[in-house]
């Protein structure tokens, strides 16, 4: 595996390792999720890693309380 892939990689495990329940839980809408974990996270995290992994979690999430 690339160093590059290795990285993206190791990116989003850190932002699926932040993520709680309660933090899915607090928002109204996803984009307040991405500001969230965004204000968390050093600048140079890549932004499209932060969204792809919000939205994982948030439709998991909403998902099971159907």
């Amino acid at each position: 595996m690339g160093k590059v892939k290795s990285w993206m990689m190791d990116c989003e495990e850190q932002v699926f390792d932040m993520i709680t329940v309660a933090m899915v839980n607090e928002c109204d809408h996803v984009t307040e999720l991405y500001k969230k974990i965004d204000a968390q996270l050093p600048d140079y995290f890549p932004g499209d890693i932060i969204t792809s992994v919000c939205d994982c979690v948030w439709e998991e999430y909403w998902t099971a309380k159907l």
